[in-house]
């Protein structure tokens, strides 16, 4: 059987880490696959140079939308699609792979989504192993019918076969010329001799070790032209599907982009809303809103045993359900993003109720609860969060002080110097974390971070490293009251009352946080700018609800829009 060579594998890979695609077909992208002419294809997928002259549905060419880099599908993304393009196969086949790397707080920026020799020899026993389980496994004869819905003696059947897949796997259709170099790949393996499955399996294994299944190619008419224009059809499609289900497109999606309608605005937003309502669409609230939050590993956390002996697994597990649980009712239902930190209830069982210390009578099930006259509310006292933001041993005010700045107000402070000292945490050093951060807030080195994020950090002190609500800590009174934008406040609640207060800098942030996730590249130039304050915009007119921000972001000139780089 053929695959793609050392050699092939090392252009994909030097083509990624240069960072700099701009959908040339005739650059070494294509060179990579001996049938990637593609300029055919373009016309059949309905791409043109400048989009529809409705205004509707045009872009504003005074902005621009930003610089497209071939992106690699991470393996989460890798993950689903084989899922969908093998209509459900239940198989892992990233069990094996190494973490993706992360920038930007997410790992589906582009640009560091590069192709390394053991990926790609990954790549390739993964697509051996699911071959042979979906096309030859017995336990998987519905998903091989679905595959191979005809005899492939005749040759009518094994096109069509080939086709289908290869179409659905490259999510466009293909040039003729593409067609039969994947035939050949069946002549080939049928003259080795082959069975009629194995000829099929040499043909799909080719498309899945392509560019085009791999990467998220966006083939460009006018690669060169520094223009904005619309993305084609089909590469519209795949920036929807892999933005709210980090998945392929769907037949629904396919059809349209087929017949050229998935480029009106009206259509898009419709299908967003379908896709919302989608049980795929749970992605967007793992990957996205885990990610953006850094709730993501709250199941994996650990403590020091002798510091929080009830810290254990299944305490991890119940903690991890109810912020997934809370967060993902601001992607299900039409809850403003500020009650994402004033809400006065959660989703608790028996044992978080323990641990919180709310005298309720619960289950193990979980239940939604009050925090009315409790000392929490909304997502930054949930225990979870706290316990992420901590030291195995102890709280971090400085990291839960950055996280916030970061992650809601988009003003994350700088690294520190490299010859800052820690902070001393030895006998004597203060009782509480504020007397001993008050020596690095005095420190000329360290005030100019210290002084925005401790007050927001330290007013988080009364929740300890594990969560849990305390007054005191080595036996002195911890004071949480502070001063953030001006405005007093004397604990944690406070606090949180004036981060909620500042919706615009709230939904200019989450706006930037989602453009990124969306498009896989950083959203920081003047044009950028104005990307983020028109989503922000729509986002506070549709009364900060999150649906009506991923609305915004999939109808936004920089999500349909891209541009050529000059040579």
């Amino acid at each position: 059987m053929h695959t793609i060579d050392l050699r092939t594998m090392l252009l994909l890979a030097s083509v990624t880490a240069a960072g700099c695609y701009s959908g040339d077909t005739s650059s070494a992208v294509a060179d990579t696959d001996d049938a990637m002419s593609s300029g055919e294809t373009l016309g059949e997928s309905g791409t043109d140079d400048g989009g529809s002259d409705t205004g509707e549905d045009s872009l504003d060419d005074t902005l621009d939308p930003g610089r497209v880099t071939l992106r690699r599908l991470n393996a989460t993304e890798y993950r689903n699609t084989l899922r969908d393009l093998f209509f459900g196969l239940d198989t892992d086949p990233t069990a094996a792979f190494p973490p993706d790397p992360k920038a930007l707080g997410f790992d589906n920026v582009a640009d560091v989504l590069t192709l390394s020799p053991v990926q790609f020899t990954l790549y390739e026993r993964a697509t051996d192993d699911l071959l042979l389980a979906a096309l030859e496994g017995p336990a998987n004869a519905e998903v091989s019918a679905q595959l191979i819905p005809c005899d492939t003696d005749d040759d009518a059947c094994m096109r069509d076969t080939v086709e289908t897949f290869a179409e659905r796997a490259w999510r466009r259709p293909l040039t003729e010329d593409e067609i039969q170099t994947l035939l050949a790949e069946v002549d080939f393996a049928l003259a080795e001799g082959s069975t009629a499955p194995q000829a099929v399996a040499a043909a799909f294994k080719r498309a899945l070790l392509s560019v085009h299944f791999l990467f998220r190619v966006e083939l460009d008419e006018e690669p060169t032209s520094d223009q904005a224009h619309l993305v084609g059809d089909f590469e519209l499609a795949s920036r929807l599907s892999y933005f709210i289900w980090s998945s392929m497109p769907d037949d629904k999606l396919f059809e349209l982009a087929a017949d050229g309608s998935l480029r009106d605005v009206a259509v898009i937003e419709a299908q967003v809303r379908r896709m919302l309502d989608d049980p795929r669409a749970a992605a967007l609230q793992t990957n996205f809103a885990g990610q953006w939050l850094r709730t993501r590993g709250i199941e994996a956390l650990t403590k020091e045993p002798s510091e929080f002996p009830d810290f254990d697994a299944a305490l991890a597990a119940d903690l991890a359900t109810e912020t997934s649980t809370f967060v993902g009712t601001f992607f299900t239902e039409d809850r403003p993003l500020t009650e994402l930190l004033t809400a006065e209830e959660t989703y608790i069982n028996d044992r978080l109720a323990q641990h919180y210390g709310i005298d309720v009578s619960l289950t193990e099930s979980f239940e939604w609860v009050s925090l009315q006259d409790t000392k929490r509310k909304g997502l930054l006292t949930q225990a979870g969060l706290m316990a992420m933001l901590a030291h195995e041993d102890k709280t971090a005010p400085t990291v839960r002080g950055a996280w916030v700045l970061s992650q809601l107000l988009c003003a994350a402070p700088p690294a520190p110097p490299a010859d800052v000292p820690d902070l001393d945490e030895s006998p004597g050093s203060g009782a509480t974390a504020r007397d001993r951060l008050e020596r690095h807030a005095t420190d000329p080195a360290c005030a100019g971070c210290h002084v925005s994020m401790d007050p927001i950090g330290l007013a988080l002190e009364k929740y300890n490293a594990a969560g849990a609500y305390r007054v005191a800590e080595n036996g002195a009174p911890i004071d949480a009251s502070g001063t953030l934008s001006g405005v007093d406040f004397d604990d944690a609640l406070g606090m949180i009352d004036v981060l909620a207060a500042d919706e615009e800098r709230l939904s200019a942030c989450v706006s930037q946080h989602l453009l990124t996730f969306a498009l896989g590249r950083p959203f920081d130039g003047e044009d950028d700018s104005e990307h983020i304050g028109r989503a922000a915009e729509t986002f506070t007119d549709g009364a900060l609800r999150l649906q009506e921000l991923v609305v915004a972001v999939a109808l936004s000139d920089a999500f349909r829009g891209r541009r050529g780089e000059p040579q």
